[in-house]
């Protein structure tokens, strides 16, 4: 009996602790994890461990646990939003977007109303993370003593900072990327003949295609910078917005049916069923999440019966998304707006500050669409190029001019940034041949033909 209860007593010293919960130290993490006492010690170097609980009394009550975040990324730097307001009511209701931005990454949350942007908050940290920091502007919605923001704020411990009145420059990051996201959309709109009320679904497809383009000194996909992980594109590069489409519709069919039917296509639907799930809009209006979906093809358009479904279902989609009785009453005349926009410049007065006072916001002037759409300043017209055509081969040209419309309108719209410039020229090549290419495609093969010190290469 006596060597039972000595081993008992052993037992009970070697399992048992006189604490409610274990200490933080690398000995006990050394004995709990069966590691080494250094690799505990650089283990607790380079974590973090903000969920530890302490007690001293036993249990009478549950713990709380709605202030942990533990498995949420923390995003370190400097974060920005602002909202974006709409002239016309989307299909799904909504009012405005909330844009959240580090300048690499952004994310676009529509709401039905501006009270309810403590829902785009909670959004951006469950599916991307929470912000250290985070600037907005001086909106009551946002920043407002009771709202359903701060009160996100506070509970996941945001540092939250606002700009000053009259400085939209200090908010910098959310209007250039608000800037981008709108002119996308309007190039997006005028392209693929976009319905304005589908303007929610655009919004969100522009800003997932900015995340994952190589932007920025780092030139990684902003998905890349705020993640760590290389994007998969594969979704995203089947189809683009607005698409004609077929998907498959199995509960609806006869003994004669294919089961096949007509939409259009309006980004992935990433929170319904599996990966390559797609967001379509249907002829009634409808929007519906499917994964069998097909492109409709050249040879469908040349089938009269197909031919009769496509007119019959865009007429149906032109009535049903007519926006002559959803614009708000705060509608003018652009299509999107920021309700406490003052000036038309990101830096409110139209004055460049000091590199001492505003430091990285500091950027150039953006120039004018017209100042870079105007012929006599323009730098790809006349310039000889040496285009690899494949193959080891190379071909010299030269731009011509402007590629234009049938109606005689140029095509594509300028930027100062090549690769969202989606302007279109005509290059003659020295065997008298002429063919079309876009602005960003001429641009790249002027700077790979001019080395470190500024000479052009020439074909001997």
């Amino acid at each position: 009996v006596s060597s039972g209860f000595s081993s008992l007593n052993a037992n009970i010293a070697a399992t048992v602790t006189g604490e409610r919960h274990s200490s933080v130290s690398p000995e006990n993490l050394a004995r709990k994890w069966n590691i080494g006492l250094e690799t505990a010690k650089r283990t607790l170097q380079v974590t973090t461990q903000r969920g530890v609980r302490t007690a001293i009394h036993p249990l009478h009550r549950r713990y709380r646990v709605d202030h942990l975040h533990l498995n949420r990324r923390r995003l370190n730097g400097d974060w920005f939003t602002d909202t974006l307001f709409s002239k016309v009511i989307s299909i799904q209701g909504n009012l405005c977007a909330q844009v959240f931005t580090n300048g690499n990454f952004t994310m676009v949350h529509p709401l039905s109303s501006k009270s309810r942007v403590g829902q785009a908050l909670t959004e951006l940290t469950d599916d991307v993370g929470i912000p250290d920091t985070l600037m907005s502007d001086g909106a009551l919605e946002l920043v407002g003593p009771h709202t359903e923001f701060m009160k996100e704020v506070h509970r996941l411990k945001i540092r939250l900072k606002r700009s000053e009145v009259g400085r939209s420059n200090q908010n910098y990051a959310a209007e250039r990327e608000i800037g981008e996201l709108k002119k996308r959309w309007r190039n997006r709109m005028a392209k693929k003949k976009v319905p304005s009320r589908l303007w929610d679904y655009g919004l969100v497809y522009e800003a997932n295609i900015l995340n994952r383009i190589p932007r920025g000194s780092q030139q990684r996909a902003g998905l890349e910078i705020v993640t760590g992980d290389t994007p998969d594109i594969s979704e995203w590069i089947d189809f683009e917005f607005y698409d004609r489409v077929w998907y498959y519709d199995s509960k609806k069919m006869d003994t004669a049916d294919t089961g096949r039917r007509l939409a259009r296509w309006l980004g992935v639907a990433h929170r319904v069923g599996s990966d390559l799930c797609y967001w379509l809009l249907l002829k009634s209006g409808k929007i519906i999440a499917r994964t069998s979906v097909q492109h409709v093809t050249r040879d469908d358009l040349l089938n009269e019966d197909i031919k009769k479904q496509i007119e019959d279902f865009d007429m149906n989609v032109e009535e049903r998304l007519d926006e002559q009785n959803f614009f708000t009453e705060d509608a003018n005349d652009a299509t999107f707006f920021l309700q406490d926009e003052e000036e038309p410049s990101i830096f409110g007065d139209g004055v460049t500050t000091a590199n001492e006072e505003y430091g990285v916001m500091n950027t150039e002037e953006a120039l004018e669409a017209d100042d870079i759409d105007d012929e006599a300043v323009d730098k790809y017209l006349n310039a000889e190029l040496i285009f690899d055509v494949g193959s080891g081969s190379e071909r010299r040209g030269r731009v011509m001019k402007r590629a234009r419309r049938s109606t005689g309108e140029p095509v594509g719209r300028a930027h100062a940034n090549p690769l969202f410039d989606t302007r279109e020229y005509v290059v003659e090549f020295t065997d008298g041949t002429m063919e079309n290419y876009f602005a960003n495609v001429i641009a790249e093969n002027m700077y790979s033909q001019v080395d470190s010190e500024g000479r052009q290469k020439n074909l001997t």
